[in-house]
């Protein structure tokens, strides 16, 4: 199934539309685990050209991650800014952070931290092949024992930059 992942259905779609429906799959979750998730949308009504339900799936590895990371509670923040011709999403959380040793392996495919048949190790590597499919690239900052902050690059849809701009469409 990785390896046979569907081509993204482009259309144009907001930021902030896709991840209030991937926050709202796993609110509860973090309500249980005491995680304090909030939204900064600063730019998140500028429309990317993407397939939502993938964008959805991007965000949602990202969360699931994050949770997994704090099962005694903590704080994930989810942002967006524009940043000339992309919209850069970040997905920042207070958790233990990843060791510099595991960072450049992160986003291979079967690569876990955690303990064997607890996940597949395909999260992330299927986020970065989403998130490249869309023309963008994803890169993780992290510090042992200060979080971890994924952030998320993806062009903005064609009729946002005519519109920066002062074109017509």
């Amino acid at each position: 199934m990785f390896s046979r992942q569907a081509p993204p259905r482009m259309e144009e779609v907001t930021i902030d539309t896709v991840a209030g429906r991937a926050v709202a799959l796993v609110g509860h979750s973090f309500e249980l685990q005491n995680i304090e998730l909030r939204m900064e949308f600063g730019d998140g009504g500028v429309a990317v050209l993407g397939d939502a339900g993938q964008l959805q799936q991007v965000l949602l590895a990202l969360l699931v991650n994050a949770g997994d990371a704090m099962p005694q509670g903590g704080q994930v923040v989810i942002s967006t800014e524009r940043a000339g011709q992309e919209l850069v999403m970040r997905v920042r959380d207070n958790g233990p952070g990843v060791a510099e040793e595991l960072r450049d392996r992160i986003f291979e495919p079967f690569f876990s931290t955690k303990e064997d048949g607890q996940r597949t190790g395909l999260g992330l590597a299927i986020a970065l092949g989403i998130v490249e499919q869309h023309g963008g690239h994803i890169e993780l900052v992290s510090q042992v024992g200060q979080g971890s902050e994924f952030i998320i690059h993806l062009p903005v849809a064609a009729a946002e930059m005519a519109q920066a701009r002062g074109e017509k469409q």
